[in-house]
């Protein structure tokens, strides 16, 4: 990962995993080696604050979820109350993998070129969903979740 970043390459971790922030991530990849910063990691409630800026929203934010989501509104200075749900009486706008949204920031916020994308991982339902939804080129790794018998 540290070659792609040296060879200029863009590299992005991308999770659904909410249990803790960019700023977290990026100290634990920094620990175990990998030269990230925070324009290399790429969350949910990275996703959420992105959309909630490009909305203008200046409400309160009512979170179901984990303190990841939560530290990572807090850095954007939004607001936070819990609440279910079902108490606000609509759907939810649903930001992580495959949902194309992830797409959307990558191409605005990283000027990702999809043609020239690559999407590594392994989670047929998530990770190359998410590649095909994106229309990246994919690769499963077969890491352990799922193998090229299960497709």
């Amino acid at each position: 990962m540290n070659k792609f970043i040296g060879n200029n390459k863009k590299l992005f971790f991308v999770t659904n995993n909410s249990n803790k922030s960019r700023n977290e991530f990026v100290a634990k990849s920094n620990k175990i080696g990998f030269n990230f910063g925070l324009d290399n990691i790429i969350l949910i409630a990275y996703l959420v604050v992105q959309y909630l800026k490009a909305i203008n929203f200046e409400k309160k934010c009512y979170v179901v979820g984990t303190t990841g989501i939560i530290r990572e509104l807090d850095a954007a200075s939004l607001c936070i109350v819990n609440i279910m749900t079902t108490c606000a009486e609509r759907e939810p706008l649903v930001m992580g993998k495959p949902n194309k949204h992830f797409c959307d920031i990558l191409e605005k916020e990283y000027k990702v070129d999809p043609e020239r994308t690559f999407m590594i991982g392994d989670p047929c339902n998530t990770d190359i969903l998410l590649g095909k939804n994106c229309a990246f080129q994919t690769l499963l790794v077969e890491t352990g979740i799922q193998n090229a018998t299960d497709i």
